[in-house]
């Protein structure tokens, strides 16, 4: 009979300020949610982004309306991103009271960072330096 053996999950630490408080938040850096849904936020960035590039000059007014709905959703997305890779229970106690008070661009901060240590942590299980 096989035993496996499955390690504890690894995890990063998000420190946050937030209303004055200092917050850390353990987040897991080996998990798929995590990573499918930051792949997911930089594939629908790259999408708006190449939208807007492709749209030159004046915009018609359905493909402004177009535009924001889909700069909204990928706001929406971003936070949606932090939740998945926080977990729920971490995200309720510290940030589902004010999420709609915390500025756009700092879930961009967030999810930037957690992106950051996903990046860390894969680099360091799939490098071969220093081995033979």
């Amino acid at each position: 009979m096989a035993r496996i053996i499955i390690p504890q999950m690894n995890t990063a630490t998000l420190e946050l300020k937030l209303n004055g408080e200092d917050i850390s938040i353990q987040f897991p850096v080996d998990s798929m949610d995590g990573y499918r849904q930051a792949a997911e936020v930089i594939k629908a960035y790259r999408e708006v982004a190449k939208k807007r590039e492709l749209v030159k000059g004046e915009l018609t007014e359905d493909q402004s309306a177009e535009i924001l709905d889909q700069s909204i959703a990928l706001m929406e997305r971003f936070r949606d991103a932090v939740r998945i890779a926080i977990r729920d229970e971490a995200y309720n106690k510290h940030l589902k009271t004010v999420e709609d008070d915390i500025p756009f661009m700092s879930w961009v901060a967030i999810l930037s960072y957690i992106i950051s240590a996903y990046a860390d942590y894969f680099g360091k299980v799939t490098s071969t330096e220093g081995e033979l």
